[in-house]
């Protein structure tokens, strides 16, 4: 699970990518690939919390 503090990226999962931006909260399903992306000449700061998988 990640959450923006500041700034916007893209979030790629899967083949899918979408925009995401301050306050979102993403959430990627245990084994999926994935990844985040700074689409801005700003820092992109985030907050992440890893689940232990199987």
């Amino acid at each position: 699970m990640w959450t923006v503090i500041e700034g916007k990226g893209e979030l790629l999962c899967g083949k899918k990518s979408q925009p995401i931006g301050v306050g979102q909260i993403v959430v990627v399903p245990a084994l999926e690939d994935h990844g985040i992306r700074n689409s801005s000449s700003d820092n992109l700061v985030i907050a992440s919390i890893t689940g232990q998988g199987d």
